[in-house]
């Protein structure tokens, strides 16, 4: 068993820190960090190992580097030497994970270029849509984005003069929108 002081979590450039500080362990083998999206289905991921025994003051850290956009659950457990688990109240973070990027030149004509700054490996397939204000997709096309800076142009010579919005989107993930004025 442990003594847990504190078990907390924050979002942080698309990523999740967990930190936990426990003051005593008897026996500990590991530490389990687990997920979920509704307090209900969980997911093992992440995995610390333990002190064994001591009473020392110890703060462990864990990132969590995939994106789920909105409220996340993290749960952890402390398994014993001789299989014995603990389950420690979970704990809920609200993640925005909206990625900033620039479009120019804006007003367009023949085309935009579409640059971003991308922290972070994606798990999911993401596009980009062009639509109109009355939320009608004109164009829609993946994107392949690589870790760093990104610069993608896009052909607008199909597009009618109008006001648009471009959104950058995963599947479940993220979003980000701007406004493109056709010309």
């Amino acid at each position: 068993p442990v003594d847990l002081i504190s078990f907390d979590g924050q979002c942080n450039n698309h990523l999740t820190q967990i930190e936990f500080t426990v003051a005593s362990q008897v026996n500990n083998e590991y530490f389990t960090i687990e997920k979920s999206a509704n307090l209900m289905d969980w997911e093992e991921v992440g995995y610390i190992n333990g002190g064994g025994t001591t009473s020392e003051l110890i703060t462990y850290n864990w990132t969590d580097e995939t994106l789920l956009d909105g409220t996340k659950y993290y749960r952890l457990s402390q398994t014993d030497i001789n299989g014995d688990i603990k389950y420690f109240n979970p704990i809920a973070l609200e993640c925005e994970n909206e990625i900033d990027f620039n479009l120019y030149p804006n007003p367009a004509n023949e085309s935009i270029s579409l640059a971003l700054n991308f922290d972070y490996s994606p798990n999911e397939d993401i596009y980009i849509n062009i639509r109109t204000l009355r939320g009608e997709i004109i164009k829609s096309a993946p994107i392949f984005l690589n870790r760093g800076y990104n610069n993608i142009e896009i052909d607008c010579k199909d597009i009618p003069k109008g006001i648009y919005l471009v959104m950058i989107k995963g599947l479940q993930n993220f979003r980000s929108e701007k406004r493109l004025i056709k010309m």
